[in-house]
């Protein structure tokens, strides 16, 4: 499994508006890895974990003769760099998921706004009307409203 890679994951999260075709095409492609990634690396984590309880506890019994209760055992583990670097890699993993969630809903909006015209212009005559009116009457007041205050 390769390592998470924040230009990596930036890049991945990008939309090229101009090949909207291949960026629906990679999407479900490029979520599953990351998902994948997510699945591999608590997979890890949680093994690591289930060892170095096991360690912990052996070396405990060993050295001492007692059990190590549950709150010195979380300790132990929430100091563990090896533990918190998975942590990391983890919640970065989890975050390229999220990003990815997101990218998907901004293709399904910059679809529909492609099919249907992006620029807010009207599309009926009636409504082209309207706007210009109301445009060339905005532009008058405001010609006049400048007309009086430089007299």
């Amino acid at each position: 499994m390769e390592e998470w890679n924040k230009e990596t994951a930036l890049d991945e999260v990008e939309i090229n508006e101009h090949d909207m075709q291949n960026e629906w095409n990679m999407q479900p492609v490029i979520y599953l890895e990351n998902s994948l990634r997510v699945s591999e690396l608590v997979h890890r984590r949680d093994s690591l974990q289930r060892d170095k309880i096991k360690t912990i506890k052996d070396v405990q019994k060993v050295s001492t003769g007692k059990v190590l209760s549950d709150a010195a055992l979380g300790r132990e583990l929430d100091t563990d760099q090896e533990l918190i670097d998975l942590n990391f890699q983890i919640s970065n993993a989890k975050a390229s998921v999220s990003a990815l969630q997101q990218k998907k809903a901004s293709l399904e909006n910059l679809q529909e706004l492609l099919i249907n015209g992006i620029s807010a212009e009207p599309k009926s005559p009636d409504e082209k009307k309207a706007m210009r009116e109301h445009i060339q009457k905005g532009v008058r007041e405001k010609n006049g409203e400048s007309k009086k205050g430089s007299g």
